[in-house]
Parts: structure tokens; sequence; C-alpha cells
């Protein structure tokens, strides 16, 4: 199948040098970002840490009261769930009735964190994240209630007390939750315009070093390549060769210091730290996930860049 643009939007040193919206999608218009939230909430988790709210080394089960008695949970560390490298093999039917619990799909539902503190829930083993590379996973559902209890806040008002604001949105953000009113890990939904912004944040957080609220060593950890192995590229085949995934996000092969996010269907995000250059894209797409777009989008994002040059 071929990917649609519903919308693009190009920033360069901060201005909007192209926009166009196609489909019925405007300047305005929300879209929720599903598996594109997981690095927004990375970046939560980093701030978190920052600011000494949650602490690194020390494990999920100490910062969720109600979990602390879960033996797997007692030995997985808030970097570990952070990072993200390793996920839980989920059974396809856990899959099915989480989906439920968190309203997704039709059943009968006690809400998401009900589900997650099931005796047992998480009395399974840690593996390589082989889950398709835009998938939200029970996983990021806990690494989301973990970021609730550091602020004993919801979610939504942690995010726009911590990133929002700092992006002077133009629009409206909204936050989907389960039937319980629980947010969701895959439920933010940002306009085009606001999640360009949400790439600008990080590339200014490179150039302005100590005046960004995002320390440096996070940015550096995106746009350094992590010699982390076969491991980090798997499912990314379709993008330049050598590109790996951490904490959500994918640094791309090739070129140096150019950082994605991938939401399915198309919807990405493009972000060249040195050209300071965001490539925003909510597209349409038949399937989540294909070699096929992850080819289609590197060609767009190539095409795009050469159309717009470095300004002396």
């Amino acid at each position: 199948g071929r990917l649609y643009a519903d919308g693009v939007l190009i920033l360069q040193n901060g201005k909007i040098v192209a926009e166009k919206y196609w489909n019925g999608l405007d300047a305005g218009q929300a879209r929720l970002l599903l598996g594109a939230t997981r690095p927004v909430l990375s970046l939560m988790g980093v701030l978190a840490i920052d600011e000494g709210k949650l602490q690194a080394p020390r494990s999920v089960a100490s910062h969720i009261p109600v979990l602390s008695q879960e033996a797997e949970l007692r030995k997985l560390s808030i970097r570990r769930l952070l990072e993200g490298d390793k996920k839980i093999a989920w059974t396809t039917a856990e899959l099915e009735d989480w989906q439920q619990a968190s309203g997704w799909k039709p059943g009968k539902t006690g809400g998401l964190r009900d589900w997650l503190k099931q005796p047992g829930r998480w009395q399974k083993e840690w593996g390589l994240n082989t889950s398709p590379l835009t998938a939200t996973t029970p996983d990021d559902d806990l690494l989301a209630w973990t970021l609730s209890e550091a602020y004993r806040a919801p979610l939504a008002q942690v995010f726009c007390e911590g990133v929002l604001t700092s992006l002077r949105p133009e629009y409206p953000a909204f936050w989907l939750t389960d039937p319980v009113g629980t947010e969701l890990s895959s439920g933010l939904a940002l306009s085009l315009r606001d999640f360009a912004r949400f790439g600008q944040l990080l590339i200014d957080a490179r150039s302005s070093g100590k005046r960004s609220r995002i320390p440096p060593w996070f940015i550096e950890t995106l746009t350094n390549p992590a010699s982390r192995g076969p491991t980090a590229q798997l499912g990314l085949e379709g993008l330049e060769e050598g590109s790996e995934s951490r904490y959500g996000f994918i640094r791309l092969g090739g070129a140096p210091n150019r950082v994605i996010i991938l939401g399915p269907y198309g919807n990405s995000l493009y972000l060249d730290f040195d050209r300071q250059m965001v490539i925003a894209l909510y597209a349409s797409f038949p399937k989540p996930e294909s070699r096929f777009k992850l080819a289609t989008l590197n060609a767009i994002w190539q095409r795009l860049q050469a159309a717009h040059p470095p300004r002396e």
C-alpha cells in the first residue's frame, strides 16, 4: 500500500519553512500519537530522575507501593524500564486482556491498573524487545504508572507542567484514559505544530546546554552510537544501516546526529540536530508496521531535507 500524508510541517532554526495539510487534517487538530507517546514518557522519566523524583538504580517496585511485593519488579531498575531495550514477551491472550482493561477493545474492565497489579502479573522473564516497533505494551503502562506515582499527580498534569509548558503550545493537547480515568501510555494527542515543537525542544536542549531543563547526557545518548549490537536494530529494516533504538527513540545510521520518533501508520518526527531541522509528519498507511513504510519514510525525509538546504 501507499503512504498518504495527512500533514507535513518543517521547522528550520525553530521557524516554520513549510506546512501543508490534506485529507481533512488541519493545523489545530490533535492526533493520537499512540506508540509515538513512548519517547515522551522517556523524556518525562529522565526529567523525573534529574529532579530527584525517581532514582535510576532503584527498583520499580520501590516506587509503586502497591507493587512492592512483586519479586520481578524488585529486580527491575527504573533505568532498565526507561531504556526499553528489554520487554516481557506477553502472550496474545494477555495482550487481549490488557487491551480490554485499557478500553481499546470492548469487554468488562476494572481499569488498567487493576489489571497491572493482579497477583503474579509480573512473574515473567524480561528478554529482548521483539515487539513490533511502534507497538505499546503493558511495560509502557508500568512506566506511565511509575511517573504518576513519582509526582503523586495524574500523568496528564505531569506532562502539562513538565513538558507542554516548555513547548509554548499553540493548540490544546489531550491524554486518552482508560474507562476509570487512568491515562494510557499511548494516549497523548498533539497537533502537528506542537508535535514539531516537541522535536524543537530536544534540538534546543543540545544547542542551549545548561539553560535547558533536559540534561545534556540524555541528548548525547540519543545522538551517539551506543554500539549495543544487532539487538538494538531489530525491526529497523528499511531505515539506514546502523540505526538503533533506545528510550523509544531511534538514532538513524549514516549521517550523524539524526534522531526519529516513530508512531504507527507513518506518523513520525525527524530531527537533524546539526542542521537544526525538524520534519513532523502525520500520515496514513494501511499497516502499522512494514519495511516498505520505513523505507518510504526514509526517502521522504531525504527528499524534504534536500528541498530545504541550510540557510547561510
